[in-house]
């Protein structure tokens, strides 16, 4: 799914609108209702990927879901060719390298690590999963990550609620915001997209998701899902640091 290309005028601010209607583009991806970690499995298999926020929160996090097979870095570790990931959380850092094994992790903020594989190597893209609206400023967060990286990595992959989801629809109704707390921002794959765009990368994909798992017996839901994409929890932008890829 992308923005149809009459939103391209606004996305450069080359024009204005109060009342923009944004209409949309899309194609066989969208018909397919998908979870998130699917999705990310299958763009990152094979590829040299960077994975920022690699922990998931804390140690009791990473010990659940990979139990149930849903720790992210875990999954990532095992389909890409290479996983480089780096986290801010110490303790986790260390647990995923001392106790699971996995010594391709540093502990540093993204923005300041400085590791000689992850500056001096190419890599096939940077993976950004739930960090973005936890962000004070988004487009200065992503302004200085093309900064960094602009010379070495492909792609960047985001991930991030979904304002337009149908459970926060029916929660205004019983005039409820459901949020994490921590969360700065809600996107819509307009907002997401400006963003993006404005830190200078140019928007190849979107695609929208499932965050969480997919039940098979939730039939019925399933194909609403399927049929109304805009509609799911989550979304999930590719874009390329220079020309498209």
């Amino acid at each position: 799914m992308r923005l149809s290309d009459d939103s391209d005028p606004y996305l450069s601010d080359k024009s204005f609108s109060a009342g923009l209607k944004v209409s949309f583009e899309y194609d066989e991806q969208d018909k397919k209702y998908c979870s998130r970690i699917d999705i990310l499995k299958e763009m990152c298999f094979g590829k040299r990927v960077v994975h920022a926020g690699c922990v998931d929160h804390d140690i009791d996090t990473i010990i659940k879901k990979t139990r149930r097979d849903k720790w992210l870095h875990g999954i990532l570790c095992d389909c890409a060719e290479r996983c480089f990931g780096v986290d801010i959380d110490e303790e986790g850092v260390r647990y995923i390298h001392q106790t699971l094994g996995i010594s391709d992790v540093e502990c540093s903020n993204i923005l300041e690590c400085n590791n000689k594989a992850l500056m001096n190597e190419s890599w096939d893209c940077i993976l950004i999963p739930e960090v973005l609206e936890h962000c004070d400023n988004p487009v200065d967060f992503l302004q200085k990550i093309h900064e960094k990286f602009k010379r070495n990595i492909r792609r960047i992959i985001l991930t991030v609620p979904n304002a337009f989801s149908r459970e926060n629809y029916r929660n205004t109704k019983k005039g409820i915001e459901s949020v994490n707390s921590d969360h700065r921002y809600w996107f819509t794959p307009y907002t997401l997209t400006k963003v993006v765009s404005r830190a200078g990368f140019i928007v190849d994909e979107l695609r929208m998701c499932r965050s969480g798992i997919i039940k098979k017996r939730t039939f019925l839901k399933n194909l609403y899902y399927r049929t109304h994409p805009l509609v799911r929890n989550g979304m999930i932008l590719i874009g390329s640091f220079n020309k498209k890829v």
